[in-house]
């Protein structure tokens, strides 16, 4: 066996809200691509409830202070979408700013832009939120262009994209009484049918950045030397 051979685990970092750090519940996305990629990546998940760009901003020397990072996934903008009453709002103009500091102190730890995916946050299920909380805001057609601003941001730093609201939406035209099943009862957070999207798209991009190689061999390898 010969140890020059290793590799060192990659270091995930993931940046978000509520839909970040929920993740990290059984049947959640970062729980199921940490089952996909657990010989392959250590995941720090940074998702904050309630959380905007511009709270996650203020915060970013602290969320980025323990390591050097090498993949990145930023997942930010529901709350954002909020209603300009409520203060978790962020106009999109800011929101597409703040979104464009929070990528370049990525790269500062390390994270080159084609290794950082920048998610669109997906769409909400207006009635089931509404009936959950008596709001009437994070509307869709507001949040997309929440959604737009994460895809022009992508462009302008070189990093990937991967379109969650335009995912959710697809599944709102394909399935039969829209994609309320891919949210949980409140409309805004991921059933575990939802938190499969994500991590698919999750995945796809992971796949595409790691391939194949493992840092350390497989039990098989090891007893045929």
């Amino acid at each position: 066996f010969i140890q020059s051979n290793l590799r060192m685990y990659k270091k995930l970092l993931l940046v978000g809200d509520s839909l970040t750090q929920f993740g990290s519940a059984p049947g959640g996305w970062v729980n199921l691509i940490g089952h996909t990629f657990c010989r392959q990546v250590d995941i720090t998940n940074r998702g904050l409830s309630g959380y905007n760009t511009r709270w996650v901003l203020q915060y970013l020397p602290v969320i980025l202070s323990d390591s050097h990072y090498d993949l990145a996934v930023v997942l930010l903008g529901s709350n954002d979408a909020a209603a300009s009453t409520k203060p978790q709002s962020v106009p999109v103009a800011e929101y597409a700013a703040n979104l464009r500091e929070i990528v370049s102190g990525v790269r500062a730890a390390g994270v080159l832009p084609d290794h950082t995916l920048l998610l669109t946050p997906p769409c909400t299920q207006q009635d089931m939120y509404s009936q959950s909380t008596g709001d009437q805001d994070r509307r869709n057609n507001e949040l997309q262009g929440y959604a737009d601003a994460v895809s022009s941001v992508a462009r302008e730093t070189g990093c990937e994209v991967g379109d969650l609201f335009g995912a959710f939406s697809e599944l709102s035209t394909k399935e039969e009484g829209g994609f309320g099943k891919y949210l949980y009862s409140d409309g805004l957070h991921l059933s575990e049918a939802g938190n499969k999207v994500v991590a698919e798209v999750v995945t796809q991009f992971l796949t595409t950045r790691l391939g194949e190689e493992l840092p350390l061999p497989l039990w098989r390898d090891l007893a045929s030397c």
